[in-house]
């Protein structure tokens, strides 16, 4: 979990110039791998603490953290919005573990 907490640091530590442009999907891919990053780090975060609820309180902390970080960020800013996108990508998660029982 702390690796990844760690490559989600780093990637989110790059300047915009540094983050490959997608063009007429770029919104789509960045927000599609926030979802993603962050439902791994929930996925992750299960298999640690083994309490869904702590789980998730980690990943959205860890979320508003990032989003903080990137405010230090040169042509980079942290957005409630991508807070939101990442809690859908941990709670993703939750409906898949659920629906899998």
């Amino acid at each position: 979990m702390l690796i990844w907490m760690s490559l989600i640091f780093i990637v989110s530590g790059r300047q915009v110039g540094q983050i490959p442009g997608f063009g007429l999907y770029d919104l789509l891919i960045k927000k599609l791998s926030h979802v993603t990053a962050y439902a791994i780090l929930m996925v992750l975060a299960l298999r640690a603490v083994r309490d869904w609820r702590l789980a998730l309180a980690i990943t959205i902390a860890y979320a508003i953290s990032d989003e903080y970080h990137q405010t230090f960020v040169p042509t980079r800013s942290g957005t409630a919005v991508d807070v939101l996108v990442d809690t859908i990508g941990a709670l993703l998660v939750l409906l898949w573990v659920r629906l899998r029982r």
